[in-house]
């Protein structure tokens, strides 16, 4: 079993109002005690840089990770929101490389955006290349965690936008097997 987190309410808006050690040991504590509740499931930390915050805590794959060890129980992993990730700039094989090998990659969330905020389209429709390397190295490091879909089809029909994003992730998936 898995609990995903994400602390979308944790963080900070305005310079000089956040004490920020504090909020980050307050984080900390509140993932420990959530894994130590149950350490048979898995915790796995969602991470995102803003919104619904202007900065969130963690706001990134480095953040989360660093988190994850501070809090330092073998229950507790992140996900990674392939959008949340586009928002920022981060490499998505990259940033799944660095959890994969640690063995920390726990869920991956799959949707696509346009890079400025976290749209939730359906997935790999456009960030092709980004994808397939992803997929490419989570084969090769062994990934077996969870995979689910983050999209929020606001005017599309929803099932035709699951059907989308799975068609396409099999594709890239293929497309990640070729040498």
């Amino acid at each position: 079993a898995i609990v995903n987190v994400w602390p979308g309410q944790d963080g900070f808006d305005y310079p000089f109002r956040a004490d920020y050690p504090q909020a980050w040991s307050n984080m900390v504590d509140s993932i420990g005690k959530i894994a130590d509740h149950d350490p048979k499931v898995k915790v796995s930390i969602e991470y995102k840089p803003r919104e619904p915050r202007v900065r969130e805590i963690p706001a990134n794959v480095g953040e989360a990770l660093l988190m994850v060890n501070e809090v330092g129980r073998k229950n507790v992993g992140i996900t990674i929101d392939v959008g949340h990730s586009l928002m920022v700039g981060e490499g998505l094989a990259f940033d799944a490389s660095l959890a994969a090998k640690r063995g920390k990659l726990f869920h991956l969330h799959l949707n696509d955006n346009l890079g400025s905020g976290d749209d939730d389209l359906e997935f790999g429709t456009v960030h092709l290349v980004d994808f397939v390397e992803m997929l490419r190295w989570l084969d090769k490091l062994g990934y077996d965690g969870w995979y689910s879909f983050d999209i929020f089809p606001y005017r599309e029909d929803p099932f035709k936008s699951v059907e989308n994003s799975v068609r396409n992730l099999k594709k890239l998936y293929e497309l990640s097997k070729r040498p």
